[in-house]
């Protein structure tokens, strides 16, 4: 099968695939498949997509591994055991996935987790805490607070650090959201034909636009020194910080 979209966990231990459906079964099923990087062997195929599997994110501590499918379903699963231990069907498809900080302060066993979603209509600021009672991780929901006019955007990716939330956008925009207070902050134009791609940096974010540039923006952590920079230089021209 085709692969549709790949992740790497932030230890460089885990590798997901997600695979393309084949019109030769009877119902187009969508695997994933975990791997094991270093020894290069599958360690689970994960079910329960259909057609394509769109996005794929590991948690920051590599426990869980959050998708999206072409069927509209979101699964989260615990990679320890292959799992699966929230499933989510939506009328309308996630655009974007993002996971945030790891809160290990209440409950150091079981950490709690931020999970961002979008579509086009409205970001979700989403915990996923452990519950004592059910002893099983249990997704609670939240919407963000946008503008009074609505945010209608078809979201290409999103790069979450702390309480700094940066998506980029079909129109060539990058929004940003405090992801601490559920709040839609600014937005940037950035490229004149869509934002295709980005890379976080420690004080910069990358964009690649639909106009072929690459452009460096300037963050630092803080809402109010995203600036752009321009195109970034070409190679053997490297940006001296």
């Amino acid at each position: 099968m085709e692969i549709s979209c790949i992740t790497v966990s932030s230890s460089g231990k885990l590798l997901a695939t997600g695979q393309l459906g084949t019109q030769f079964q009877r119902t187009p099923e969508a695997p994933i498949i975990l791997w094991n990087y270093e020894t290069r062997k599958p360690l689970a195929v994960l079910k329960g997509m259909m057609d394509c599997v769109k996005l794929l994110a590991f948690s920051p501590d590599g426990r869980f591994l959050a998708g999206v499918g072409q069927n509209n379903t979101l699964i989260i699963w615990n990679t320890q055991d292959a799992s699966p231990i929230h499933t989510r069907v939506t009328e309308v498809p996630f655009t974007m996935l993002s996971w945030g900080d790891v809160m290990t302060h209440v409950n150091p066993k079981h950490p709690s987790y931020s999970l961002i979603l979008g579509n086009q209509y409205q970001i979700y600021m989403n915990r996923l805490e452990f519950d004592i009672s059910s002893m099983q991780y249990l997704m609670k929901n939240g919407q963000c607070q946008l503008p009074n006019t609505g945010l209608n955007r078809q979201y290409n990716f999103s790069k979450c650090r702390g309480d700094l939330l940066l998506t980029g956008t079909s129109s060539g925009e990058v929004c940003i959201f405090s992801v601490y207070n559920n709040i839609y902050r600014a937005s940037m134009p950035v490229s004149s034909n869509g934002i295709h791609s980005a890379a976080l940096g420690t004080d910069f974010l990358f964009v690649g636009g639909g106009d072929g540039k690459i452009k460096e923006n300037q963050h630092c952590g803080r809402l109010v020194d995203l600036e752009p920079r321009g195109p970034a230089r070409q190679q053997g021209h490297e940006h001296q910080h």
